[in-house]
């Protein structure tokens, strides 16, 4: 199970460096699986964010390469920030 509370500092954070890229960024609960479960764990914070996708898993998955480029974006300017 992954939780890290929304007022977290880093999850607020990354919202804030994220919704400077997507204004349409919010917090969600999710379900389904993800190997953040064993970061988690160990203790880390987990913050699961993807592009624009469907078919996950399945004949006819995609992916959304502009969307792709967006969270890119946020990723490289949280860890850089």
């Amino acid at each position: 199970m992954l939780f890290t509370p929304a007022n977290d500092e880093d999850i607020q954070k990354y919202l804030l460096i994220a919704k400077k890229t997507n204004p349409n960024v919010q917090l969600a609960k999710e379900h389904g699986g993800s190997d953040g479960r064993f970061f988690a764990a160990k203790g880390s914070k987990v913050i699961l964010h993807r592009p624009d996708c469907d078919n996950v898993h399945g004949k006819q998955e995609y992916v959304d390469l502009p969307t792709m480029e967006k969270v890119y974006k946020i990723y490289k300017d949280y860890v850089t920030s």
